[in-house]
């Protein structure tokens, strides 16, 4: 079985991992409500 790298959303706060779709959804949650400016889009064709 081959082996392929993934990126996804991942934050450390704290002592706690937030990462995959939670991740996510908080960063676009941060960005509706505070503007934070986390860019989430992504060229799906590029390899990452």
């Amino acid at each position: 079985m081959a082996r392929h790298t993934r990126r996804v959303p991942h934050y450390q706060l704290g002592d706690d991992n937030v990462w995959g779709v939670t991740a996510a959804i908080l960063a676009q949650l941060a960005n509706l409500a505070y503007d934070a400016g986390f860019d989430l889009q992504r060229n799906w064709k590029e390899k990452p």
